[in-house]
């Protein structure tokens, strides 16, 4: 949805098409990063699941599954959204390239992670937010995703290789 609003939400101005304000840029990149990092990690946890019924099925029977099936819905939404919130008071939303995300406003101010001392009016230290509150969680993500279809892949792979279907 944030997507198919492009320039919309931006403060008037900044870019072609845009007709918001800041409390419209924060809304979007709120939203944004809410559901675009809990995404990602429900895709991590269907990942799990799958792992943990087939790579591992003699000690995750179904009863053991429902059990921990909760959590596999609630931590991504948690994640996603804990860091959401965490970015509102921080006033990490503004205009980033052509959407609103968290970054420093305006673009290109003096960080105080990298100055000592900051000339941003919102979103201070965004760089470092963006990693620790995004991208740290996705590529993580993306690793285990990686490593746990090798590890299904290699399983289906023997068990195949063992019933004398494989090709």
């Amino acid at each position: 949805f944030k997507f198919f609003l492009t320039t919309w939400p931006l403060p008037e101005g900044i870019a072609w098409g845009a007709r918001g304000t800041t409390q419209t840029c924060t809304a979007a990149g709120f939203f944004g990063h809410g559901a675009g990092l809990a995404g990602p990690l429900y895709n991590g946890s269907l990942t799990l699941y799958y792992f943990l019924t087939i790579r591992d099925r003699a000690r995750w029977r179904e009863e053991r599954i429902r059990s921990i099936e909760p959590w596999l819905h609630a931590v991504p939404l948690a994640i996603g959204w804990s860091t959401a919130i965490a970015g509102l008071p921080l006033k990490l939303y503004n205009p980033f390239g052509w959407t609103c995300w968290i970054g420093p406003w305006p673009p290109g101010c003096q960080q105080t992670y990298k100055f000592g001392q900051t000339t941003c009016i919102r979103g201070d230290n965004a760089d470092i937010y963006r990693w620790a509150f995004f991208h740290g969680e996705l590529w993580l993500t993306f690793i285990l995703i990686f490593l746990g279809m090798a590890f299904i892949y290699q399983t289906v792979e023997r068990a195949d290789r063992m019933t004398g279907n494989s090709r």
